[in-house]
């Protein structure tokens, strides 16, 4: 994982930490698969209807938020499941939370 994730000139040293907002996870998913995943925008609302974060997917002020976690995990997980890469009790959810 490190050889691949080393050409971009980033490192996984825990695991459970440095996966956790999904970044790495698709980072790693785009150099083993040669796919380029499309930055989208975002604006993340809060129930009040107050704008909590206008960014793109991957920026650090809407990773700050769970739901931001989440949403690029979830990108992540849909990637793995659109190329047949199934994992066994694991989702977006769990890895987001812990």
């Amino acid at each position: 994982m490190n050889y691949h994730l080393a050409k971009r000139g980033l490192k996984v040293e825990r695991l459970e930490k440095d996966f956790k907002d999904g970044v790495l996870l698709i980072t790693l998913l785009e150099t083993l698969t040669g796919t380029k995943f499309l930055i989208i925008f975002r604006v993340l609302i809060c129930s009040s209807g107050k704008e909590l974060a206008k960014s793109t997917l991957w920026s650090r002020k809407l990773l700050d938020h769970e739901i931001g976690k989440l949403d690029t995990l979830t990108v992540a997980f849909k990637f793995m499941e659109g190329i047949h890469l199934h994992l066994t009790n694991c989702g977006p959810e769990g890895m987001s939370l812990s």
